[in-house]
């Protein structure tokens, strides 16, 4: 740091975010079991069903929302390229299975976020596949998030 005499600070400013949002009404999750392992595996028995393409499928097992939020931009990086904060206020651990087609299946003249992407073959982009099978809400929103300031830096290094 003293090399190039960086000076810095951190800050909090507000970022856009995929928030995963609570249910209108009953979720569609179940109830997983808290004593066991949890985690999300790729659904490798997906069927592409009416859809000219199979659907990426994940199997979600003993798995809390801020979990599945953290895994989500893995799970999904073509739909998601920012963090996702869980703002479902659901408490516990919860089985699901969640399945929607490759944002390439939309064409190059869909949304940006792929929502109302939808297919007329019955293939669904990610975010209506949370609302549909999840019964949840995936939105991009600016949130309040923690960034490093660079105040100062010199372009030449000191000795």
């Amino acid at each position: 740091m003293r090399r190039f005499n960086i000076r810095f600070h951190e800050d909090v400013q507000p970022l856009p975010a995929y928030v995963l949002l609570p249910p209108k009404s009953a979720t569609r999750l179940q109830r997983g079991d808290v004593s066991a392992r949890g985690g999300c595996q790729r659904d490798v028995t997906a069927q592409g069903g009416r859809a000219p393409v199979l659907p990426i499928g994940y199997v979600c097992r003993n798995i809390t929302m801020a979990q599945f939020a953290e895994r989500l931009p893995d799970m999904a990086q073509a739909y998601i390229d920012r963090d996702v904060i869980d703002a479902t206020g659901l408490d516990g651990v919860w089985d699901f299975s969640l399945h929607w087609a490759p944002k390439s299946a939309f064409g190059p003249n869909s949304p940006a976020d792929g929502a109302g992407a939808s297919d007329p073959n019955g293939a669904v982009t990610l975010f209506e596949a949370v609302e549909k099978e999840l019964g949840l809400k995936l939105e991009l929103q600016k949130q309040p998030r923690r960034v490093i300031v660079i105040d100062r830096a010199d372009r030449s290094p000191q000795p």
